[in-house]
């Protein structure tokens, strides 16, 4: 690629973070209890499509326990499903995480999440790795960054917010070929921070939080998904498009 193009692609992705606040679109996700701004170019991924690349994802790595995405999204490319840039989004409802759990989960060691991914995804990614932990205690989400080497790909890098609630929390992973990342990490990271969680649902601090018996969250296992996320396109996208 002409470096004149790479300039050009680079201004074009700054555009679209600049524009976001101005143009960006409610997306209600009543079911779930949240609403959030659906990015300016972004689409939704049909269900349909997102169940057969997650059969894709586990027919090809069966050892890899991926959650299932309640809500898919990407940027263009409408009907191509699962091209790069994507996100998606998982809600848990299967209890909220102590606040001092989240707080020092900088803390936590990413190499056992990191040892299982790579056991997974055997001849579909290498080179997996985990960025540190990072918690905002001012809006109480955790932040990760991935990176993966895709087979028939690239480098994928991601980011990966967890947003806490009251019943659980939800999980946010935006996806991106290594070099459109900087173009797109902002789009991410301002999508995560428009979540609006219903009043029943907002996160709040307590003071049982403190207690000994709440301790012991397993990060592990998100680790692993935010990992497991970036290969979608490559697994599943590509049999969606076959299927078609």
């Amino acid at each position: 690629m002409k470096f004149t193009s790479i300039v050009g692609f680079t201004a074009t992705l700054l555009v679209v973070s600049v524009a976001y606040a101005a143009s960006a679109t409610p997306f209600p996700a009543l079911v779930d209890g949240f609403v959030m701004d659906l990015p300016p170019g972004w689409v939704q991924i049909p269900a349909e499509a997102v169940e057969q690349a997650e059969k894709e994802v586990a027919r090809r790595a069966p050892n890899a326990r991926h959650p299932h995405s309640d809500y898919a999204l990407q940027f263009g490319n409408r009907g191509q499903w699962f091209t790069y840039p994507y996100v998606l989004i998982h809600v848990d409802r299967q209890g909220r995480i102590p606040e001092p759990e989240l707080a020092k989960a900088d803390n936590f060691s990413s190499n056992a999440a990191t040892a299982k991914a790579t056991d997974a995804l055997q001849n579909i990614a290498s080179e997996l790795d985990i960025g540190k932990m990072r918690y905002d205690p001012a809006t109480h989400v955790l932040w990760v960054n991935t990176g993966s080497n895709v087979t028939g790909i690239g480098r994928v890098l991601g980011t990966s917010a967890i947003v806490p609630t009251q019943h659980g929390h939800i999980d946010v992973s935006g996806y991106s070929l290594e070099r459109d990342f900087v173009g797109f990490v902002s789009v991410f990271h301002d999508l995560v921070n428009s979540i609006t969680p219903e009043p029943s649902m907002k996160y709040q601090t307590s003071l049982l939080d403190h207690l000994p018996f709440l301790r012991g969250f397993k990060w592990e296992s998100l680790l692993t998904s935010a990992l497991l996320g970036g290969v979608m396109a490559a697994v599943g996208g590509l049999a969606w498009r076959r299927k078609k």
